[in-house]
């Protein structure tokens, strides 16, 4: 459970994900990983925040069409939208609040 003023902006009140910040995937958190680069990319316009993820479920190993982005183990490194991430830290205090509210 993560409830929708997270969804909707998770961001706004720490900025955009950093280099080294662990977070999770919002629609499946079992999806997570460490950021390890934020920015433009040669292979689509926009902001990209590039993952390596805790287990073997992402798509390469930083490097992109022939350019390397970041450096982790093959099918660990993914490319997301900041939107559809939330800092780890908020997805757990989310889920501790939700318990509470559960019992």
């Amino acid at each position: 459970f993560v409830p929708q003023q997270a969804l909707a902006s998770p961001w706004l009140d720490a900025g955009a994900p950093q280099v080294g910040q662990r977070v999770v995937y919002c629609s499946d958190p079992t999806l997570a990983g460490i950021v390890k680069f934020v920015g433009a990319t040669d292979f689509s316009e926009g902001e990209w925040v590039g993952l390596a993820l805790d287990k073997p479920r992402g798509k390469h190993d930083g490097t992109v069409k022939g350019r390397q982005y970041f450096d982790c183990p093959q099918e660990h490194g993914l490319f997301m939208r900041a939107k559809v991430l939330l800092p780890e830290n908020v997805f757990k205090i989310s889920e501790e609040s939700a318990e509470q509210t559960a019992s």
